[in-house]
């Protein structure tokens, strides 16, 4: 039985050329420089579109709206409002009026001083009274002290010189 048809066996036909590896070495090959330069068209494209005087010179009207949101978001970001403001200002005030802390007594019963200088129980009680007597001292002092002012001077009119417009009195 012969038949006109074609024989449909691949291994009839003659054997190609290049081996099987070959061949896929070369697809390879292909492949990498088609992606390479599918690559560098997309580069060379977004740094066309990615030019902003491009889009200013195409596009001015879009250019200026998006430059404006793009102004408005980051002054709302980088400037603070007035009511932060207002609260750090606050906090500054509260700071600078905010009184130093004493410290607490140590275990040992004695209390620091502000150089840093601990004193034992006595100086603390002497330290404690001085501060409860301080008010009295100063009044004490201040009484003192206005008892020794000169008198005041009498109502002499000697002694307060010649009236204007009059003579001078003889002596």
């Amino acid at each position: 039985m012969s038949s006109n048809a074609p024989a449909s066996n691949p291994t009839d036909k003659a054997a190609p050329s290049v081996s099987e590896a070959d061949y896929l070495a070369q697809q390879a090959d292909a492949a990498k420089d088609a992606l390479a330069a599918t690559f560098a068209q997309m580069k060379a494209r977004l740094g066309q579109s990615a030019d902003v005087r491009l889009w200013t010179k195409e596009h001015p009207w879009i250019s200026l709206g998006v430059a404006t949101v793009a102004g408005f978001a980051a002054a709302s970001t980088l400037v603070p409002s007035k009511e932060q403001q207002a609260l750090k200002k606050l906090a500054a005030i509260e700071e600078a009026l905010r009184e130093p802390r004493r410290e607490k007594p140590s275990s040992n019963g004695s209390e620091k001083d502000d150089s840093g200088k601990s004193h034992g129980i006595l100086g603390t009680i002497l330290h404690e009274a001085l501060a409860a007597l301080r008010p009295m001292l100063m009044s004490m002092l201040s009484a003192g002290m206005a008892g020794q002012q000169a008198p005041p001077p009498q109502d002499d009119p000697a002694n307060f010189g010649p009236i204007p417009g009059e003579p001078a009195p003889k002596p």
